[in-house]
């Protein structure tokens, strides 16, 4: 039998026990969220989630960006406002406190509360700030979520835009600033922008790195992905361990990404969630459990960096993480 879920006590979390399972699509009935935080962005695969378990949801909430929308960002708009569902324009700057105020009205004392959130078209920065709320000592006691990620068609990838954010993705993920002293490890997750891991790993100065390779979406992304780091993968004075990791099994990467960092802990762990946005879940879930001895930082072009429209492949997988009291 596999390892269904794993049982996490941390003093970071505001209640005793985080649990992170695989999420059952096949339990998924009407109302099973009070719930659904969806993102109207530009690219098609928005609505892809809530096309296939809107029905679960006894309220849906969309936020918007307030920039790029284009591409089908239209289209999206239209399909969540002929379902009467609100999409209010939110700054990443408002996201936070936004996302802790939909929660919080749904919240009825003394009874546990769950709801679903797809995180298909969000940027790694909401990503950040929701796991940061989730941490926090605000919410209810017995609280569950289910996250919600459809995975892209392949599209070639463009060509990379230039560096320009290189930092912790948020304060509350900074993390080893508190022991600048430790040799520094930089555990990435692999994407097709050229060289930009090799970038990040020189960046931070890591003598020792731990790379995780998406697989098992198409193989002409995992090829892009060989290419575009080939440079990190033979680099002769670097100290590197690589894992293949499955797109569609984020239970199995999260229990790979909690152990690495576990294990790293004397050191400076900073994960560096680049490649599909289900690798940014799991390695932030990690990285929360083991603050302050790890660090996440994000990686972007900024506005140079062109929007793709991704559209669904055509399933979604999912993650659980429950927040519940000592028995």
């Amino acid at each position: 039998m596999s390892l269904r879920s794993v049982d996490i006590k941390r003093e970071q979390w505001a209640r005793n026990i985080l649990r992170v399972a695989r999420w059952d699509s096949s339990v998924v009935e009407e109302n099973t969220w009070s719930l659904l935080v969806c993102s109207c962005g530009f690219e098609a695969r928005s609505i892809y989630a809530h096309s296939r378990f809107g029905r679960a949801a006894a309220k849906t909430l969309a936020a918007s960006f307030g920039s790029r929308q284009e591409l089908s960002f239209d289209s999206n708009l239209k399909y969540f406002r002929s379902r009467s569902i609100a999409v209010e324009d939110v700054s990443d700057e408002e996201y936070a406190q936004w996302f802790f105020e939909a929660v919080w009205h749904e919240y009825k004392e003394g009874a546990p509360l769950r709801i679903g959130i797809d995180i298909s078209s969000i940027s790694r920065l909401r990503l950040a700030a929701i796991i940061s709320v989730l941490a926090s000592e605000s919410l209810p006691e017995r609280f569950s979520v289910d996250f919600l990620y459809a995975p892209a068609r392949y599209t070639p990838p463009k060509d990379s835009a230039t560096i320009t954010i290189c930092q912790p993705v948020t304060a509350f993920f900074s993390g080893f600033s508190l022991f600048p002293g430790r040799p520094p490890t930089a555990i990435l997750g692999l994407g097709s922008d050229l060289d930009r891991a090799l970038g990040i790993v020189e960046y931070l100065e890591a003598d020792e790195v731990v790379a995780f390779r998406p697989t098992g979406v198409d193989r002409r992304f995992d090829k892009a992905v060989d290419a575009a780091n080939r440079s990190l993968l033979v680099h002769p004075n670097q100290r590197l361990q690589l894992y293949a990791y499955s797109v569609l099994q984020p239970f199995d990467l999260f229990v790979a990404l909690e152990s690495a960092v576990h294990g790293l802990r004397e050191r400076r762990p900073t994960l560096v969630p680049m490649g599909p946005k289900i690798f940014a879940l799991a390695a932030l879930i990690a990285a929360a459990i083991h603050l302050p001895d790890a660090a996440v930082w994000r990686v972007s072009g900024g506005d140079g960096e062109l929007p793709t429209d991704k559209t669904a492949k055509g399933r979604v997988i999912g993650l659980t993480l429950k927040i519940e009291s000592p028995a």
